[in-house]
């Protein structure tokens, strides 16, 4: 029964962290990481007006969403900081790149919100 219990509670802490990973889309060489709390601007499409590098996309899961609480919010600061860690400035995200999904089994149900975003540099001159 122990056993039971460590595996199931092992289960519930892996699927319930925060997590982001990054993949890269450009021939260009990575910028160098910026600390994870840097300053990230969010746009719905990208610039026109501003010359900019694709660097690459980032995928984030949060744990939580759906009836209770909306953790939209802590998702796109997921890849605000996934974007800050690959030298990124800004993040492209389009509508429907947002989902709030669930996930059940073995006697516990967790909701999740899934969200990615492009990440680019906007050169600034």
């Amino acid at each position: 029964m122990r056993k039971t219990l460590l595996i199931i509670t092992s289960l519930m802490l892996v699927v319930g962290c925060s997590q982001h990973s990054f993949t890269k889309t450009s021939f260009t060489q990575p910028r160098a990481p910026q600390m994870e709390n840097c300053t990230i601007v969010v746009l719905q499409r990208f610039p026109v007006d501003m010359e900019y590098e694709e660097l690459g996309i980032c995928h984030a899961s949060v744990p939580g969403g759906g009836i209770i609480a909306d953790n939209t919010p802590k998702a796109i600061n997921e890849l605000k900081k996934c974007a800050c860690l690959n030298g990124g400035n800004a993040i492209v995200m389009r509508p429907g790149n947002i989902k709030s999904t669930g996930l059940s089994g073995m006697e516990f149900s967790q909701q999740k919100v899934e969200a990615s975003a492009t990440v680019i540099y906007v050169i600034q001159n």
